[in-house]
């Protein structure tokens, strides 16, 4: 038997499980950097909480070269805690092809290591005794603890990154959600703000620049579009005015550049239709539609 393989095999799953960290340490950053707008203050401390729990494995992995205690104490708490949350996590999901062909493999090779960590001449090795092994468990559990806290503080008024819009419909964990909602241009300041009720999309949702201008104001009633909506160019002058009934536009339509009207006609349940004028601060065109379709264009002081 080959007396160096033990060795050989540890340092192996030290630098395997230090790139490990490496890299989910280059994602945590990158996330806090591009998502800082939108995460909650529980998210970003547990964000930093990670960070510092990887650094210190790190610091673990590098230690295990020299045969200290303190590796074997960072390595067997970080695959306590991934064998422990992905099994937590997995309790009640139903059992699917992706489980296993990826995921089962890869809890086994984990249990394996795990094994081998546990075994008498790997703990001889770090000189492992059993308050080594209640510091590993407990360590395990703080980091399960402290990186498990629901990230939202508020579920009646829910930032939208931490919703699932599926059709057009908001969920929270699976479930329909009701509350308010909102969200953050990547300066932070507010994006958009409305209300869902058995996870529609309800009432008024109002839509802002990144410099704060209001840019829209939309009213829903079980998801569609009811009533008038107004949109505004980035100065707060008035650009659209529309009207909806059950998500289809109806009634006058008006579009203006320069606060000075562009653009007027009617919608009929959803299509254009009737007369269309377009102006260039006077009337220069009008179309007749009927239901979408063009039937004549006519020009007025223009040369056609």
């Amino acid at each position: 038997m080959n007396t160096h393989f033990p060795k050989r095999l540890i340092n192996f799953v030290s630098i395997c499980t230090l790139l490990i960290c490496v890299l989910g340490i280059a994602w945590e950053v990158g996330h806090l950097r591009t998502e800082s707008h939108n995460l909650s203050r529980i998210d970003v401390q547990s964000s930093y909480l990670y960070l510092g729990l990887s650094g210190l494995i790190i610091v673990g992995c590098i230690s295990t070269f020299k045969s200290k205690t303190f590796g074997w104490i960072c390595i067997v708490s970080y695959i306590l805690y991934s064998v422990g949350t992905y099994v937590w996590s997995k309790l009640g999901v139903p059992f699917d092809r992706l489980m296993l062909v990826y995921e089962i493999p890869i809890l086994l090779v984990l249990v394996a290591v795990l094994y081998f960590f546990f075994t008498e001449s790997t703990r001889a090795h770090f000189g492992v005794s059993v308050s080594h092994l209640l510091l590993a468990i407990v360590l395990a559990l703080v980091a399960s603890f402290g990186l498990s806290m629901d990230p939202v503080e508020n579920t009646e008024r829910m930032n939208a990154y931490y919703l699932d819009r599926i059709e057009g419909s908001y969920y929270y964990n699976g479930k329909a959600y009701t509350g308010e909602i909102f969200s953050n241009h990547t300066n932070g300041v507010l994006k958009n703000e409305g209300a869902a009720v058995d996870s529609h999309s309800s009432g008024q949702w109002r839509y802002y620049f990144d410099n704060g201008i209001l840019r829209k104001t939309e009213n829903y009633i079980d998801g569609n579009l009811n009533g008038k909506v107004l949109s505004y160019y980035s100065d707060g002058t008035l650009h659209e005015e529309f009207y909806f009934t059950d998500g289809l536009p109806v009634g006058e339509y008006k579009l203006w550049y320069e606060n000075k009207i562009e653009l007027n006609g009617r919608y009929r349940e959803g299509l254009m239709d009737g007369e269309w004028r377009e102006y260039d601060g006077n009337l220069i065109k009008i179309e007749k539609y009927r239901l979408d379709t063009l039937i004549s264009t006519e020009y007025v002081n223009v040369d056609q």
